[in-house]
């Protein structure tokens, strides 16, 4: 079955959608603390337009579960800072793909080992975007070539599992930070 013409530039839409995606950098995070209100404006505004973060789809329950839950800080008096700001934009991008308890300890494995929250989230960034640019890209290549809907459904989803069963096993290596050890 061969792509239409809709699909296709549907298709290169997203594409160029990809291709132009940026997380802000840590010095481009307000440097002063917002409400849980400004904090849920504030992620609705940084994912809209990026396809795979729904931009309303988080709430002031989920920021609530994640701090009681361990996942991020507490709030200092109601307030949420940077370091919020990039714990909740690391997290609504792997939680698609990875299980939050996992999120977590890459997080923490991260800043016992370097300790910035910074660089942590500056280099997830960089990653991010690299690996964005990369995908739509090869797929842009892949999908001019070869106009067959059925080999690109496949090709993207078999090289979406491939992938994450790639990271399941990288996080099988990751260390317990020594705080957690303490609990088991």
């Amino acid at each position: 079955m061969n792509m239409d013409e809709n699909t296709k530039d549907t298709l290169g839409q997203l594409i160029a959608q990809l291709e132009g995606q940026k997380l802000p950098r840590w010095s481009e995070l307000p440097d002063f603390e917002l409400y849980m209100d400004q904090l849920i404006a504030l992620m609705e505004r940084y994912f809209r337009g990026y396809p795979l973060v729904d931009p309303k789809g988080l709430t002031s329950s989920m920021v609530n579960n994640y701090v009681k839950l361990g996942y991020m800080p507490a709030p200092v008096k109601r307030k949420y800072s940077r370091i919020h700001l990039a714990y909740l934009i690391i997290i609504c991008t792997l939680k698609p793909v990875l299980p939050m308890n996992s999120i977590k300890l890459i997080m923490e494995a991260e800043l016992e080992s370097q300790g910035s929250y910074e660089e942590l989230y500056d280099r997830f960034c960089g990653y991010f975007e690299k690996t964005v640019a990369a995908t739509s890209g090869d797929a842009y290549a892949h999908y001019a070539e070869n106009s067959d809907v059925v080999t690109a459904i496949f090709r993207s989803a078999l090289r979406a599992q491939a992938e994450q069963a790639v990271a399941a096993k990288i996080l099988e290596s990751v260390p317990v930070p020594e705080k957690d050890k303490k609990h088991k």
